[in-house]
Order: C-alpha cells, then structure tokens, then sequence
C-alpha cells in the first residue's frame, strides 16, 4: 500500500511534522556503553526512564566510590556496608519481545567465592534473581524480560558475596548495557515527507490509517488536497479530494 499527496496549489510542506496511526511492529533499543562518565548515557534508538541509581556509602556519584563509571565499563566492587548496586528502568509496556543484553568480566585475582548479581523487577521494591556471576568470569549474556515487562522494568547489578578484600583490587565489569524492544499493534509513529508519506505498507485485515501532516499556505481562501492510494490489490489507483476554506486573517 501506498500513500501520496503532491501538495498541489501553494501548499509547503512543513518538514518533520507528518504523524502515522496504524498497525506496525516497531523495534527500538535503550543502550549504554559507559563511553561518558555519567549515569544519564542515553545511546539507543529511545531513552531509558530515569537515570542509573546507586547504592554506594562510599558515595561519589558516576566517577568515585565501589560502584563507578570506569575506562568506559561500569565498574563494582564491595569494601563497604550495606552491599552496593546500581539499577536502571525501562518501559516495556505492550512489549511483544524484550531482551536485555551485556558483556561481562572480572579482574584478577577475584576469589572463587566473589559474587555478583544480576535482577530484575516489575516495580523496584520486588526483586527476582535472573543470574548469578560467580568468580572469575567473561562473556557476553542474554537474557528476555518479556515475563516482567511493566512500564517500570529494573534491572539491577549488585554485589551478593565477597568482592571485600582490601589488600587487591577485585572487580566486576559490565559494558554494552542495551534492552531491545518489539511492540506490535497500533501506535503513532514519524511519518515520510510528503508527497510519499506511506510506501510499501501492508495493511492488515479490518485496519485502518490516519495520516496527519502540516502544510503553510500564503493568503489564499481556499486549498484543493488530493490524496492517493495505490496498492497490488487494485486495479486502478483510488483518488480522493477535498476543498479546505481558508482565513487569510488567521495566525498559525
């Protein structure tokens, strides 16, 4: 299916302002790769909701303390009481799939004992353990969050054991931090300029499409639209018009 409108008779479209309400699956990303020392990283395709937060008595902010952004990784150890953690939320409203991802390791010497944890929540007071990193580890994890998809998900790092010596350096890493997305039904959506706003969609059965875009106009007392529609199933092009009034003393 395809939709078009020359905007004919003096109208200018105005750039970016063309909106879709139809059926679509869209797949987006929230990611942080920790390249800025800040816990405010936003490097997906959409925002995480809120900021990392930290559980540090150390304190410190993103640049000091036992939870820290260092060398481009978040970084954790646990030489303090009560055990540190850092959490970050997500909306994963009306979510058809949902995959948290990151790459993971460790110093050396961590002891065989040293733990880390990783959970999960649907409202950031009830946590469910998804994984634990236990001793000296590396690698890459994946894990879905489609069973707690809320539009408050957490996930959250922390320390469960050891990581407490004091006479070497014991520390976990994490990196490459990305949940991807897939929502699947009707929602708005940035349409294309015109005159192609819509090409090679299919349109389910029973569906529907509302296209919404702003022209200017000079001072005229009238605007003629025609809007198009073509798709394999016809056999000819469908072609509508309508004739809009304009008040040539109205302000945009």
């Amino acid at each position: 299916l395809d939709v078009t409108d020359p905007m004919l008779n003096g109208v200018d479209y105005v750039p970016d302002s063309t909106f879709i309400t139809a059926y679509f699956v869209v797949t987006n990303t929230v990611l942080d790769t920790f390249s800025s020392a800040t816990y405010s990283n936003n490097y997906g395709s959409t925002n995480w909701v809120g900021n990392w937060v930290e559980t540090d008595a150390l304190g410190g902010g993103a640049t000091a303390g036992v939870v820290q952004i260092y060398s481009n990784q978040l970084q954790l150890t646990d030489t303090v009481t009560p055990d540190p953690n850092i959490y970050r939320r997500v909306n994963l409203t009306n979510a058809t799939d949902a995959t948290l991802s990151f790459d993971y390791s460790t110093s050396a010497p961590v002891d065989a004992d040293d733990q880390m944890t990783l959970d999960v929540s649907t409202n950031g007071s009830t946590w469910t353990v998804m994984s634990n990193f236990l001793g000296e580890v590396a690698g890459s994890a994946s894990f879905s969050l489609l069973p707690y998809r809320s539009s408050g998900t957490y996930i959250r790092f922390r320390s469960s054991a050891g990581y407490n010596s004091t006479s070497s350096n014991e520390f976990f890493w994490v990196d490459n931090i990305q949940i991807t997305r897939t929502v699947a039904g009707t929602q708005t959506v940035a349409g294309a300029a015109a005159p192609d706003f819509l090409t090679g969609y299919t349109l389910p059965p029973g569906g529907s499409i509302s296209i919404v875009f702003t022209g200017s106009i000079d001072a005229v007392y009238g605007v003629t639209n025609t809007a198009c529609v073509t798709s394999d199933q016809l056999i000819a092009e469908l072609c509508d018009t309508i004739v809009n009034t304009v008040d040539p003393e109205a302000n945009p």
